[in-house]
């Protein structure tokens, strides 16, 4: 089965980098990472994208991640993963009609990111989680792995 190629919209930038080492680890390809709309529009125009891991609030623009969601459902097939701090917010109301394959709340746990990117492209689930902790894939506890905080 080909590898999925991943965009990673996050503004701030300790979570971008602690996602980026998450990603790499799980085996993923992450095309790029991004902080604006506009970075990941022009990226989506020019490249073939499988799943974006998208912070819902981009800078000082709250609605910023909304609209862009709504870009990608309109124009792209893309599935999409919302990675936010604000998953009780009521701008998420506003997600209405754009096809949002999953949540992320921040903080979560690596094998969260996995399981999430697995159910979003369809695929069949991997090798059982304690064997991809013992082949030092994956952390087996919260304490070993990247706690991934931030505000957005």
């Amino acid at each position: 089965m080909p590898i999925a190629t991943l965009l990673l919209v996050e503004d701030e930038p300790i979570t971008a980098h602690d996602l980026v080492q998450v990603i790499a680890k799980l085996g993923y390809h992450l095309l790029a990472t991004c902080a604006t709309r506009a970075e990941a529009m022009q990226i989506m125009e020019t490249a073939a994208i499988d799943l974006v891991l998208l912070d819902l609030h981009l800078g000082t623009e709250s609605l910023e991640g909304i609209a862009l969601a709504r870009w990608i459902s309109h124009y792209h097939s893309s599935q999409i993963i919302i990675v936010s701090g604000y998953l009780n917010h009521p701008e998420l109301c506003s997600l209405g009609g754009v096809a949002i394959s999953d949540y992320l709340a921040k903080p979560f746990h690596p094998l969260n990111l996995d399981q999430a990117i697995v159910r979003a492209l369809g695929r069949p689930p991997r090798a059982p989680l304690i064997e991809m902790a013992r082949q030092g894939l994956v952390p087996l506890t919260m304490e070993e792995g990247l706690v991934l905080e931030g505000n957005g």
